[in-house]
């Protein structure tokens, strides 16, 4: 288990992450949260667009099944499967 902390991934930032933004991803039987950013309260909506913008940008393969980008609330420690998707948050981060 993961425990050291972890850092908004905007460039110089420095803040620790509070939102994972991610989509459901599996191949197969095997399934996880595709993670496109780790943001703080401050840079999570430049975090998500610009995740929409790279997710555009690459087709999964054949075997591959994505779904939507969502906002997820990040927590040291707990596995991608208990992280909490957070709706209503989506919408903001788009505008």
């Amino acid at each position: 288990m993961y425990t050291k902390e972890v850092l908004c991934s905007k460039p110089k930032c420095g803040k620790p992450a509070t939102y994972k933004i991610a989509s459901p991803w599996n191949y197969g039987l095997f399934a996880e949260l595709k993670s496109y950013g780790l943001a703080c309260s401050e840079h999570f909506g430049d975090t998500y667009r610009e995740a929409q913008g790279r997710a555009q940008l690459h087709e999964p393969a054949a075997e591959e099944a994505v779904g939507e980008i969502g906002l997820y609330r990040y927590e040291k420690g707990k596995l991608d499967k208990h992280l909490e998707r957070l709706g209503g948050l989506d919408e903001t981060g788009r505008a």
